[in-house]
């Protein structure tokens, strides 16, 4: 077995050993550790502190490099391919959840990742599955991030997304600090920032849930009533709960 990804002719001899010693610790494990998976997660920990998410995790982040991402990514293929000869070979009997879709995101922001772009194309290529993102933004001002999110939504990537979610929240350092280095107007430009990188994913998809959305991730002060409508004595009326317009 060569451990081979599909644009490789050859690796090194280290590279080969790892990938080695990862398929042998894979299949040790049971068929479900690949069918199933729902999160992989090749960052941990994140530097904001959203209070519906990432509070309390580490306020630090650590993740793969780009060859641990590769080598990952062959030991899963090789480990897969023991038990299905399909071109899904990851999570392709999750019938719960959305078959066929990974989450990189669990404690963590996947947008700060610097190799998304490599990320969610290995899963499309190498492993048959698409990846869906959730984020509370990037700085416009950070040309990395910037330039692997633009990859992201080019033509080649747009169909391994699956799905995109920009959580508008209390974001921690901009809500809690109010500092001048984080205002609430540079976050505002953030998202637009954000939104405008995305808009070829939502003119191809369009917006739902399991599309692009943008959530609001805290209370937005709105009660969910019953709403009257009625003219009384020549006066139009709104009425909803102890409200009357």
């Amino acid at each position: 077995m060569n451990f081979l990804l599909s644009d490789e002719k050859e690796i090194s001899s280290n590279d080969y050993e790892i990938r080695k010693k990862l398929y042998e610790e894979f299949t040790n494990l049971p068929v479900s550790f690949v069918s199933k998976m729902r999160h992989l997660q090749p960052q941990v920990g994140c530097f904001n502190r959203c209070s519906f998410c990432s509070k309390f995790s580490v306020c630090k982040s650590e993740y793969w490099t780009l060859s641990t991402l590769r080598n990952i990514i062959s030991a899963i293929k090789y480990t897969s391919q023991n038990y299905t000869k399909d071109d899904l070979l990851l999570s392709w009997d999750r019938r719960e959840h959305r078959v066929g879709v990974i989450f990189p995101y669990l404690n963590n922001d996947i947008a700060a990742y610097p190799y998304l772009d490599h990320y969610i194309d290995l899963c499309y290529k190498e492993l048959g599955v698409r990846t869906r993102i959730s984020t509370v933004g990037f700085s416009r001002y950070n040309e990395e991030l910037n330039r692997v999110h633009k990859n992201i939504c080019s033509k080649e990537l747009l169909y391994a997304l699956g799905g995109v979610r920009l959580s508008l929240c209390q974001y921690g350092r901009v809500w809690e600090e109010k500092s001048h280095e984080n205002s609430l107007e540079d976050y505002t430009k953030d998202i637009a920032n954000f939104l405008q990188i995305y808009k070829p994913y939502y003119d191809k998809f369009g917006s739902g849930s399991r599309k692009m959305c943008v959530e609001i991730r805290f209370s937005p002060l709105i009660q969910n009533k019953d709403v009257f409508v009625f003219t009384y004595h020549h006066k139009f009326v709104i009425a909803t709960g102890n409200y009357l317009f």
